[in-house]
């Protein structure tokens, strides 16, 4: 069955009681009056003032007209039209199967309204569907089509889709089906219903025991729509199929569907869709699944579960034994939601589709997930993980499921890797690298390992002995491991290995481990590198023009190492040395005057210090002596070096 656009077949109403009528006649003002017992169809009741045996027809007709030109006086002095939809039963000069279809009423409802008749609509007011998508009708338009419809007892199927219906136009479509009892589907799509018509909505959910599939996909259905079109759905018990997606339902609006949904014994088929369902009104619309005993397929794909709709999901998918299809994708549930739902799937045994594709659940939710429906009282028949890849431990689940039942997974794609967005597992090694730590461990050579496996008579191993052989050897590998492992050795796919694959396959393994550990390694160096530059940005050894290390470039001056190194320092950097020894002779000399001072000062509060001042001056003097030798320019003497301290010094 299609999920938007359900298809029933036609209803068989031969199961009708008949109406048992009793007439009886009354003379008043030369008309006489037929009244008719026990009526419980209003479309059958209205044509019985055409059959044979209708008295009206052997009196005299001056009555009839005189009602006729009352009713058009009345129709012509009525512009705002009565929304109850008095339609006019006049029978005389119309075909009696006429009365039954509403053609003739539809035409007087069009010049009445000053619009043009749709011909698509008086070709098909005789057929079991009336498809009028895309016509453009508008207000008048379904105005004039409920009040023909009203009568009409052959059309079973109705489609309004994207006819620009005003709320106050599907307040007549919905009066009309308050009466109708004929119509099974109607599409109303693409229009919009508003507060008027949620109000007529509720009216005719209350009174209509005969619809089937109800769909307001795109109405323009706010929060404040949802209380009287829940009203409608709690009393209600003939709806299957309802859809409401693409409208405007946040959280106030959902709880109120919610509350319908757990009240409601009658829907089958529900459809909520992208709308804004989050937080409160995602774990009430759980919560109203949780109580529903009738429900067996239901789509919340494109709203805002997150983690409260996922521990209310949860709880549903354990008490609830109905569901059988059901879409959560689009959700932003994220992988510690899956936690939460394969709790949920544990415990439920009714489920065949799950559809949960395009929520950042990453590889472990996909594994919990699967995992969870991976046991023998589950019905899971289709999981749907698109948009969200795995790797090849969760496809052999998956291949081990398919084996035991029919069952099928979607997904975006195998990746070999563990790493996932949201939790990052921890990083193991290639399957065929553990294999090799494993027989380097047991002091297994490749031979030994090729001689414990059963073999054919061309000596060569098949998939199942290969795998039968090294879990006999108790080798640290699951069983999609060694499939792994079994496909990386058998390179042409024959599905069989022989010891020239097995040696090839292992050499090849040991290289390209080989290149992982260097590579590891220079990456590693690299990184040191760059953390000591950070840390140290002079330290560089450069005679090009690059400044050398402090134990170079502090070279006593006059030296041949200084002179050497001297003459490799573009002019440029001369100058800028020049101007950093200004800088600090100048730094120096200001250090040294304030010591002086403050050394008067303390002398003179305290004149037993004065020899402790004198030792700590020489010791002074010293330092700066070595500080301007370290930085005094190529060529200078020492000597000069010491004259200017000890006068920067005095």
């Amino acid at each position: 069955m299609d999920s938007t656009t359900p298809h029933f077949e036609s209803v068989d109403y031969g199961y009708l009681p008949d109406i048992d009528e009793t007439h009886e006649e009354e003379e008043e003002d030369g008309l006489s009056i037929a009244s008719t017992a026990d009526v419980s169809l209003p479309a059958l009741t209205r044509s019985q003032s055409t059959s044979s045996t209708n008295p009206r027809s052997e009196c005299d007709g001056s009555g009839a007209r005189k009602k006729e030109d009352q009713f058009s006086s009345e129709l012509e002095n009525d512009a705002d039209y009565d929304t109850d939809i008095e339609i006019h039963e006049e029978t005389d000069g119309k075909p009696e199967e006429d009365i039954n279809i509403g053609t003739e009423e539809y035409k007087r409802s069009c010049s009445h309204l000053n619009i043009s008749p749709e011909l698509k609509v008086v070709e098909n007011l005789t057929n079991t569907t009336l498809n009028l998508a895309y016509q453009g009708i508008g207000e008048n338009g379904a105005k004039a089509l409920a009040k023909s419809l009203l009568r009409n007892t052959k059309v079973e199927r109705l489609n309004l889709t994207d006819n620009s219906i005003t709320p106050y136009g599907t307040t007549f479509l919905f009066d009309m089906l308050a009466d109708n009892i004929y119509i099974t589907y109607m599409d109303l799509s693409h229009n919009d219903v508003g507060n008027f018509g949620s109000l007529a909505l509720k009216e005719m959910l209350l009174w209509n025991n005969t619809l089937l599939t109800l769909i307001l996909k795109d109405c323009k259905i706010k929060d404040s729509d949802c209380a009287p079109l829940a009203e409608g759905l709690q009393a209600n018990d003939s709806l299957v199929y309802l859809d409401l997606s693409h409208n405007e339902i946040c959280e106030e609006g959902a709880m109120h569907v919610g509350n319908a949904i757990s009240m409601n014994n009658s829907i089958e088929q529900l459809s909520l869709a992208w709308n804004h369902i989050r937080r409160k009104g995602a774990v009430q619309i759980c919560k109203g699944l949780k109580r529903n005993y009738c429900l067996l397929k239901v789509d919340l794909s494109w709203n805002g579960l997150g983690y409260e709709g996922a521990l209310s999901l949860s709880q549903t998918l354990k008490a609830n034994k109905y569901i059988k299809e059901l879409d959560v994708s689009n959700n932003r549930l994220s992988w510690n939601c899956a936690s939460a739902l394969a709790a949920g799937l544990k415990a439920n045994d009714t489920l065949q589709v799950l559809k949960i594709g395009n929520n950042p659940l990453t590889m472990t939710g996909v594994l919990e997930l699967l995992s969870a429906a991976n046991n023998d009282r589950s019905e899971m028949e289709y999981m749907s993980f698109e948009g969200i890849p795995i790797n090849r431990r969760i496809a052999y689940i998956a291949e081990t499921m398919s084996d035991k039942r029919d069952f099928v997974i979607s997904h975006g794609g195998i990746l070999d890797t563990d790493d996932v967005m949201g939790k990052k597992s921890v990083a193991q090694d290639d399957p065929l690298t553990r294999l090799l730590g494993f027989l380097n461990d047991r002091s297994i050579r490749a031979v030994d390992l090729f001689r414990s496996f059963e073999r054919d008579r061309d000596q060569l191993v098949s998939r199942e002995q290969f795998i039968a052989g090294l879990k006999k050897a108790q080798a640290p590998l699951e069983t999609w491991e060694i499939i792994a492992v079994m496909d990386k050795l058998d390179k042409t796919a024959e599905g069989k290995i022989n010891y020239r694959k097995l040696t090839d396959g292992i050499q090849e393994q040991k290289q390209v481990n080989k290149r992982k550990k260097d590579r590891a390694k220079a990456e590693a160096l690299r990184k040191l590198r760059d953390e000591r530059k950070l840390l140290n940005p002079e330290l560089s050894v450069n005679r090009t023009g690059s400044a050398a290390p402090p134990s170079q470039a502090g070279s006593i001056s006059g030296s041949r190492r200084a002179s050497r190194i001297s003459l490799s320092i573009p002019m440029n950097q001369l100058e800028r040395r020049r101007s950093s020894v200004a800088s600090t002779t100048s730094l120096s000399s200001t250090l040294v005057t304030s010591s002086k001072v403050g050394r008067n000062i303390s002398a003179t509060r305290n004149p037993l210090s004065a020899v402790v001042e004198s030792k700590q001056k020489d010791s002074r003097e010293g330092e700066i002596t070595r500080k301007l030798s370290r930085l005094s320019l190529p060529g200078s003497s020492g000597q000069n070096s010491r004259k200017a301290s000890m006068a920067m010094v005095n």
